[in-house]
């Protein structure tokens, strides 16, 4: 099970009217779903990328959250959001 990073400050906060993405996969359904439920109850938008082997994805979007936010000077609150259309 993989689950995106998201800063401590943005648990449970939307920033501005914007609910914050956590993304996540595995391979245990029965999990997922238990993470999912979790996510969800932390107020955040849980967003199911697929298998396990998806987690090479997810983690390079978390470490540029993190280049972002304090690389390039611009603060811990920030977040991704997958808009869907």
């Amino acid at each position: 099970m993989n689950i995106s990073i998201i800063g401590s400050g943005n648990m449970g906060a939307s920033l501005g009217e914007q609910q914050t993405s956590a993304f996540y996969c595995g391979s245990n359904p029965v999990a997922k779903a238990s993470v999912a439920s979790l996510l969800h109850e932390l107020d955040l938008d849980p967003v199911d990328a697929g298998r396990l082997t998806s987690a090479r994805y997810i983690e390079p979007a978390g470490m540029l959250c993190v280049q972002l936010a304090y690389g390039m000077g611009m603060g811990a609150k920030l977040a991704m959001k997958l808009l869907r259309g």
